[in-house]
């Protein structure tokens, strides 16, 4: 994470959400998680039967994002990957 920084903004977290609102999004998939700023709006406008795979390479960045999922109550909206074990098998 040293050197890494968040890529989205609060108003394009908001746009997120409202497009996942808008179109009536269940499922959802994001890849590079981060912080998980940007699948947080984007689990908080998933209805409650909603899903999102969030994936992720770097261990410490998923831990990050499963507290603040954790936190806001979209634990069990939010399928995390750790994308670095797929491909080492």
């Amino acid at each position: 994470m040293r050197g890494s920084q968040m890529q989205v903004s609060p108003a394009q977290a908001q746009l997120l959400s409202m497009l996942v609102q808008i179109l009536g999004a269940r499922r959802c998939i994001e890849v590079g998680v981060f912080t998980g700023y940007s699948s947080l709006a984007v689990a908080l406008a998933l209805p409650e039967s909603g899903h999102l795979v969030a994936c992720e390479r770097d261990d410490r960045c998923l831990e990050v994002a499963k507290k603040y999922y954790q936190r806001a109550g979209v634990a069990h909206k939010v399928i995390d990957v750790n994308i670095h074990l797929l491909y080492l098998g």
